[in-house]
């Protein structure tokens, strides 16, 4: 299994990069520490499995997975992607494209699980310690009966409207109007209100300054 591992600190980079090279069948192929070095080390070496971590200096994993599913070269790659907290939606990095997800408080052979599991099965993949907040922010969606589009501009909540707009080709009529029906959905009675909700269920996600023009 050929693996790049793309993490910003390099200690933590070192210690999962020991443990995936002890493993069996693992090759580390190469080693990433932004978004901009993630992208680049795949389309060049093309890996079986990408280990990327969500937050990088110059834009967030969840952006480097969105990228890669946009392109046909990529389509059968394994990523997996992790973070050191579950700040960070589980949901939305599933629906970006990974196809699992790993806290970086997880055991080692949590981890290694996770590797081989996301290269052999079809079946998303979430460690234990992020479970929870999968599950509780999948009901809480559920009841407020979210659509997609509605949850990722829900994730964007903190983000000025034009933003929103620019990344999601979207016109900011519509935005607003999205944001409105929104609001009526979580029954709150101001964006603070909404934001406050989509931070309780891990739905937050910022625009890094690489997606704004």
């Amino acid at each position: 299994m050929r693996i790049i591992l793309s993490d910003d600190h390099a200690m933590v980079k070192e210690g999962i990069r020991s443990w995936l090279e002890a493993a069996s069948g693992m090759e580390i192929i190469a080693l990433a520490a932004t978004g901009k070095e993630s992208l680049e080390a795949v389309r060049t070496m093309k890996p079986d499995v990408l280990v990327q971590d969500i937050r990088l200096p110059d834009m967030s994993g969840i952006e480097v997975v969105r990228q890669l599913r946009k392109e046909s070269s990529s389509q059968a790659l394994k990523i997996l992607a992790l973070s050191g907290s579950e700040q960070f939606s589980v949901r939305s990095i599933l629906l970006a494209g990974a196809n699992g997800y790993c806290s970086k408080e997880e055991s080692r052979e949590t981890l290694l699980e996770a590797v081989r599991w996301v290269s052999e099965r079809e079946e998303e993949y979430i460690s234990p310690l992020a479970v929870k907040q999968y599950e509780a922010s999948g009901e809480a969606i559920r009841k407020a009966g979210l659509t997609e589009l509605e949850l990722r501009i829900a994730s964007l909540l903190k983000e000025p409207n034009g933003d929103i707009a620019e990344l999601l080709n979207l016109s900011e009529k519509t935005v607003r109007n999205y944001l409105s029906g929104i609001y009526t959905k979580l029954r709150a009675t101001s964006r603070f209100e909404a934001i406050k909700w989509a931070e309780r269920y891990g739905v937050l996600e910022s625009i890094d300054a690489s997606q704004k023009h």
